[in-house]
């Protein structure tokens, strides 16, 4: 049921973000065991600022997630990664020092983005995507 509740709620922010995808194709990423790393490269349009305050956002975003094979499967900490070069994160000192998935995990956490109690390893599902986009636009799409 929360399953259920947290695939509707994620759709519905979504359907207003991906104004070229529809609702099936949200959803039938939602309902993949596993994801790819095309599969974010897919939902990055979600990301992209919608009221301008970074134009260069969407670009930096492209040449993040370029970075990778498409094939890869996507754990949290590439999908961190992405994000992170994307939005230009300068919370957290030690992705400033060390720019890998691994502080991009960590900041992600600190914002808020996954719990604590999972681990940058983890391969995402595609309910855990679609909430990913949908906290992560959030979080660092929308303008303070």
């Amino acid at each position: 049921m929360r399953r259920l509740l947290i695939l509707l709620i994620a759709c519905s922010s979504l359907a207003a973000a991906l104004p070229a995808q529809s609702l099936e194709y949200i959803v039938s990423i939602a309902d993949a065991p596993s994801c790819t790393m095309a599969d974010l490269g897919e939902m990055l349009p979600a990301l992209v600022p919608v009221d301008g305050a970074d134009p260069d956002a969407a670009a930096r975003l492209e040449e993040a997630i370029a970075a990778f094979d498409p094939e890869l499967p996507l754990t949290k900490g590439r999908a961190s990664l992405v994000v992170a070069r994307g939005f230009r994160v300068r919370s957290s000192l030690m992705f400033l020092l060390v720019p890998t998935a691994r502080y991009a995990f960590r900041a992600m956490v600190v914002a808020g983005v996954f719990s604590s109690e999972s681990s940058g390893g983890d391969v995402l599902s595609g309910v855990e995507l679609v909430d990913f986009v949908t906290v992560a636009g959030r979080t660092y799409s929308v303008a303070p």
